[in-house]
């Protein structure tokens, strides 16, 4: 996406296991408009990355996504992995779209 600077940043789609989660912390993950990751750094908790993937996405998205994203990039790659608690438990499933 292009913020208002006409800079690129990643668009991502996150799954979170909510059920991994004691119930004050899902409550501030489902409320927030902080990012993930700062949430889970804020309570202590620094995720492990497993499964990590990268992809070109197909030409649908560079014709019927964002105009900004459009705009932003030619060609639009990705990636995705799981984040995974010092347990090896999931955390959440995320797909980013790369600038």
């Amino acid at each position: 996406m292009l913020d208002e600077r006409q800079r690129c940043h990643v668009a991502a789609w996150i799954r979170i296991e909510l059920l991994a989660f004691e119930p004050r912390l899902k409550r501030q993950l489902v409320e927030s408009d902080l990012p993930f990751g700062g949430i889970l750094a804020r309570v202590g908790i620094r995720p492990a990355f497993a499964g990590r993937q990268y992809f070109v996405l197909p030409r649908l998205f560079a014709a019927s996504g964002a105009i900004a994203y459009r705009r932003c990039c030619e060609r639009h790659y990705g990636r995705s992995h799981y984040m995974l608690d010092e347990d090896g438990r999931v955390l959440a499933e995320v797909y980013e779209a790369l600038p």
